[in-house]
């Protein structure tokens, strides 16, 4: 279960999936703003790490909300906790169809077929699981192995082709939005005279 649920909260995750917002409403520059992200997820981690040194991982938040509260209060956490990831695998499962197989795939954006790829998916992964749990542990084991190394591999990669441009300033240091050319000047609002 620990492997399963750091499977689906990666980081790789969220950093792949804002990293165009970024670019978007902040330019190059916006990268800096991770440095600050990376401290704020090391402090979590930090917090996190102390109480994983403390909690039983079997019954997390039923087991714990139980004995800090009352029993009742800790079987709707526990129902909460099985509400999430009940949800999430959907979710993850329709993003995966709709936003990686069907543009893979030259397909049209249609919700339909995304819904029924989405379904494909999730009886591909409960197959998986009733076939062999041993199964499933190897896959979420590699991929959580696999994942920091393919970050790696990229961030290296962009890097190589930064510093082949030699572009480092413009792609680290720009604040231009991001529509502007560089060497336009920055055209003020024409509505304030």
């Amino acid at each position: 279960m620990f492997a399963i649920s750091f499977a689906f909260i990666s980081v790789a995750v969220g950093i792949f999936s804002t990293y165009d917002d970024v670019l978007q409403h902040a330019g190059p520059v916006g990268i800096w703003l991770w440095v600050v992200a990376t401290v704020g997820q090391v402090l979590v981690a930090l917090v996190v790490a102390q109480l994983a040194g403390r909690i039983a991982l079997s019954g997390s938040s039923y087991r714990w909300a139980s004995r800090l509260a009352n029993p009742r209060i800790g079987r709707g956490f526990g129902r909460l906790a099985f509400c999430c990831p009940a949800i999430a695998v959907a979710a993850i499962a329709n993003a995966l169809a709709s936003q990686a197989f069907m543009p893979l795939f030259c397909m049209k954006p249609d919700e339909g077929t995304a819904r029924l790829i989405t379904l494909a998916i999730l009886l591909v992964q409960t197959v998986l699981v009733v076939a062999s749990t041993r199964l499933v542990g190897l896959i979420n084991s590699g991929g959580v192995g696999l994942e920091p190394a393919l970050v790696v591999v990229v961030a290296l990669a962009l890097a190589v082709v930064v510093l082949a441009t030699g572009r480092v300033g413009m792609l680290l240091f720009d604040r231009r939005a991001p529509d502007t050319e560089p060497g336009m000047p920055v055209v003020s609002d024409p509505g304030r005279g």
